[in-house]
């Protein structure tokens, strides 16, 4: 793949700004990856929203169609504008929702010794797949080792998928985070009841496959998503409480030995 921020430019950290209809049209890598992160919650699924949009890095008519339909879906106010609510939605925390405490991911590089929420939603987010086992121990909020070694296994990896934007040193950048967003779609926040989107839809896949969720793959954290969470945590020997934190994320990656640049669903560009 050619390097998304040479492709989409230029770069902007996505949750950074407000995604709306202007003039001149706003373009940039966060549009990109709003537009590939919509089709990717489609293609997960099992009755898709609106219709699929060109990934192009470029704000029109279409993707604020699809923003629209996306937050209809999800009772989000349909005005069209990605704010907090939408970004959130799609399983990312900024302004009014940031997670775990902030910094928001992407508002800083992160280097080992680094502490904070971004830290965190960094780690699950890698501890949902392979990484899991270089990370060791759930997600505590610490850039140390262990952590640095799950990124550079994770870089590896999008590198042999053909992202070459990425370098292997055990720092997360703009380009390190456009491709966590684009290779890993659950972790930024803690799941709940009232918490719906993206990061809920790729976890009732995953316990589909697991074979304990029998409902709709509809990106809803119903009761019967939560029953599911609960009978994977008892099984898994952790707290019993419905909730997809970061023990349940680690859980979860042990129980999906996937690299994340894998086509679980996502979209061809």
């Amino acid at each position: 793949m050619v390097r998304w921020e040479e492709r989409f430019g230029p770069y902007a950290p996505f949750g950074s700004r407000l995604l709306r209809a202007r003039r001149p049209a706003q373009r940039g890598t966060d549009v990109a990856l709003l537009q590939y992160l919509h089709n990717t919650l489609r293609t997960l699924l099992d009755q898709p929203y609106g219709v699929a949009v060109n990934v192009d890095g470029v704000w029109g008519p279409a993707t604020e169609a699809a923003v629209r339909a996306l937050q209809h879906r999800f009772g989000i106010r349909a005005d069209g504008i990605v704010g907090p609510a939408t970004y959130f939605t799609l399983g990312h925390g900024v302004g009014a929702h940031t997670t775990y405490g902030g910094p928001p991911l992407a508002s800083r590089t992160l280097v080992q010794g680094n502490t904070g929420g971004d830290v965190f939603v960094l780690q699950n987010r890698l501890a949902l797949y392979r990484y899991s086992d270089a990370l060791g121990q759930p997600p505590n909020g610490t850039f140390g080792a262990t952590t640095a070694e799950a990124l550079k296994q994770f870089k590896a990896d999008a590198g042999a998928a053909g992202d070459t934007g990425l370098s292997q040193e055990p720092v997360a950048d703009g380009p390190t985070f456009d491709a966590l967003c684009l290779y890993t779609h659950a972790g930024g926040r803690a799941i709940f009841g009232g918490r719906n989107g993206l990061d809920v839809a790729l976890v009732q896949k995953l316990l589909r496959s697991a074979g304990l969720y029998h409902g709709p793959v509809d990106g809803r954290y119903s009761p019967l998503a939560a029953a599911a969470v609960r009978a994977f945590q008892q099984k898994n020997g952790l707290s019993v409480d419905g909730i997809v934190g970061p023990a349940t994320f680690l859980a979860l990656g042990r129980a999906n030995p996937q690299p994340a640049p894998h086509p679980l669903p996502s979209p061809h560009l």
